[in-house]
């Protein structure tokens, strides 16, 4: 894994609302060494919560 990678995980780890988007864009746009990035990250993973809404079109989920 390249050190801008490296760099990127402790600045993530941080908090960094900017190495979030970083992140993001890397996978999105299938930069080289993105699936190492995500292999990374994972062992940070974990503790989310995880919440799904659903109804039918209209049905105000997004207010």
């Amino acid at each position: 894994m390249s050190n801008n990678f490296q760099l990127l995980i402790e600045q993530l780890r941080g908090g960094d609302p900017r190495a979030l988007a970083r992140a993001i864009s890397t996978v999105e746009n299938h930069t080289p060494g993105w699936s190492e990035l995500l292999k990374a990250l994972f062992p940070y993973t974990g503790h989310a919560r995880v919440l799904g809404l659903t109804g039918s079109p209209g049905a105000g989920k997004s207010t």
